[in-house]
Formats: C-alpha cells, structure tokens, sequence
C-alpha cells in the first residue's frame, strides 16, 4: 500500500497540473470530440443518443430550454437565439444523466484505487494537483454564474455540470494511474481522458437532448488566480454574453463600469455592505480621498516618494500605495497586498523587480 510519494513521483505532479490547466485554458474547442464525448457518456448509461445542441454560452443553453419548456418569454429573446439554435431544437426535454454518468465514470472505475490510497497521500495529491484548477474558475464561474442566470431569468435549472472541475479530477486521476499504478489500465478511463480534451465549458443534459456551451473566448485573472480585469469583462463569450470580476468578486457591468471609472463617492464606498465587494472596490479604486475617509495611517515613505498606508475596516487589515506618475505628476493611491516598504509595494504594482525599479532613474 502506498503512504507516501517517492521525490520521483512528486517531482511529476506539476507536469499532470499543467497538462490539464493547459488543456482547459490554451487548447480550442473540438466540436468533433465533443460530439463524440456526449454520445459514448449517454451509451455507458445505455441511454438512446442524444439530439446534441452546440451553442456560444452557457446563458445561450439556458435561454433555449427556457423558450422550450415556455415558450418565448420576450421578443429580443427570440431574435438573440433564433441564428444559433435553427433546426436543433426538436426533442423533447425529459429527467436528467447526471446522477447516472457520475456513476459510471467515477464511482465505479476509481474505487479501487480510491480505496489504496490512504487520506493523508489522497489529501496531498488534491492540494497540489487539482485544487487550484478546480478553484480557479470553477467555484467563481458556477456560483455566480448561475446565480446570476436565475435572477434574470427567473428559471428551474436543468442537470447542469462540466467546468474546470473536471479538469482538476483528471489532472488527478490522470496521475494516479500512470504513475502510481500503471498496472492498472482501464480502457474506458483512457477514452474518457482522450475526449475530455474537447474542452467543452459546460453540457447540460436531459433523456434524449445534451446542450453544450462553447467555452469562453476570454478569461483574465489576477495574481491570485482569481477572475479580474478593469478593462473589460474578466470572462466573454463570443455571443457577447460576459461578466465582470475584480479580485475574484463579480460586479453588474454598471458597477463595474462606476468603480473602474473612479465615479464612487468615499461615501458610497464605505456603505457598501457587502465587505467583499467593499474590498474589492477599495484595491482599485484611485481617489487619494479614500484615504482619509478610512483613516488610513502612514507607516512608510520611500526616498521616491512612494507611500504606503495601512487602515482597519471591520476587523480586516487593508494596504494602500499613494504615488505620483512619472509623466503627469497626477496622483493615485491602489490597493496593495502587506508590504512593509513602500517602494516593494510599487514594484508589485507594475509587476517590475526590486533591482530593475532601483536602477531606473530617480523619478520627476
């Protein structure tokens, strides 16, 4: 029985993480594959094959099975689906797989190896091979995503599942068994692992129709792995659908659009009640008023004239870098993580080194 790795197998997790955060996040959506993904699930479950409708976004699933359980709620509705949907929505839509293929895919073929595998190794195995693939965009993407999609739509949902969740179980057990037991070779797991790289976003299923969702056309993050971008939507669909993130907290686009334009009062920033999205818009937010309005204390100021503040806000302690541009002398304060130097926090900022930044002239 295994305990613990060797160095040798250690050494090879990172090349399986990366295999699969790679084969999500750099590899193009293959129709084909995925095709053939959705028909071979549906046939370990011994169901008839599916009538498989291939869309831009998973809101584009979402309002498609809204129009066919309610018929067309809205007429800008029908005319933003009609192109894409055509003549592929005919089947009726019946009780979900998912329960199902789980089964067939997870339960049944890693018990065995499930069952060798003592907690502790287990427990690595998921902190350094699948946790940050399945927190990166999974979590944010699903929990929002949807949540979102409900309050607009005011709709039941379908079975619906894929993300990159599934790129984290197969980052894992693509590595326990190729290199903790290659003797143990199982044929439909190998096939799985073969389709999986269609890079399908999400597949919604029923008795007799699958809906995939095309994955997204852009995704930023910050350097924490979390969705985030103050100059366009973190996440795009090539239907135009998006979101809006900063530091991994979702924003309507009207609000984003106010914080990443600075047109938040002090005041109104402070009476967010949301402490999440109220550290969220801080980090970003320009207005050396901020400062003051928080109470924010000094605690360094570099020769370049760098400073850096720190302020408690309901128990939590935030940082701020106040600097002046080089070029227009105009001033700015950002968020900052824990810096104890003024200058190490502005090199974090524009993502430069300490040696680089001290060799550079003495700024105007």
């Amino acid at each position: 029985m295994i305990t613990e790795l060797t160095k040798e197998q250690e050494s090879k997790i990172e090349i399986y993480r990366q295999k699969w955060h790679d084969n999500y996040f750099k590899e193009e959506f293959n129709e084909d594959k995925a095709r053939q993904l959705v028909n071979w699930m549906y046939s370990l479950s011994k169901k008839p094959v599916p009538q498989i409708i291939i869309l831009d976004s998973p809101l584009s699933v979402q309002l498609s099975i809204e129009v066919l359980m309610k018929g067309f709620p809205q007429q800008q509705l029908y005319q933003q689906l009609s192109q894409q949907i055509g003549q592929q929505l005919r089947q009726q839509l019946r009780q979900q797989l998912r329960q199902q293929l789980e089964q067939q895919l997870f339960q049944q073929l890693f018990q065995q190896l499930d069952q060798q595998l003592r907690q502790q190794l287990f427990q690595q195995l998921f902190q350094q091979l699948d946790q940050q693939l399945r927190q990166q965009l999974s979590q944010q993407l699903r929990q929002q995503l949807y949540q979102q999609l409900r309050q607009q739509l005011s709709m039941v949902f379908p079975d619906t599942w894929g993300d990159t969740s599934w790129y984290g179980y197969l980052a894992r057990y693509d590595y326990i068994t190729h290199e903790l037991f290659p003797e143990y070779k199982n044929e439909t797991f190998e096939k799985y692992l073969e389709l999986s790289t269609a890079k399908i976003d999400t597949i919604t299923t029923f008795e007799n129709a699958a809906f995939i969702s095309k994955p997204p056309t852009t995704l930023t993050f910050d350097k924490q792995d979390r969705l985030h971008n103050t100059e366009r939507a973190a996440i795009e669909y090539s239907d135009g659908y998006k979101l809006h993130y900063i530091h991994g907290v979702y924003f309507t686009e009207n609000e984003w659009t106010r914080i990443v334009n600075n047109e938040l009062s002090s005041e109104e920033i402070l009476a967010e009640q949301n402490i999440e999205k109220r550290m969220a818009i801080m980090s970003v937010n320009e207005s050396t008023q901020l400062l003051d309005a928080i109470n924010a204390q000094l605690i360094h100021q570099s020769g370049r004239g760098n400073k850096l503040y720190t302020a408690k806000i309901k128990n939590k302690t935030v940082h701020f870098l106040k600097y002046a541009c080089p070029s227009t002398g105009r001033v700015y304060v950002s968020g900052v993580p824990e810096f104890s130097d003024a200058d190490d926090a502005m090199c974090w900022k524009f993502q430069v080194s300490r040696e680089d930044y001290d060799s550079l002239k003495q700024e105007a």
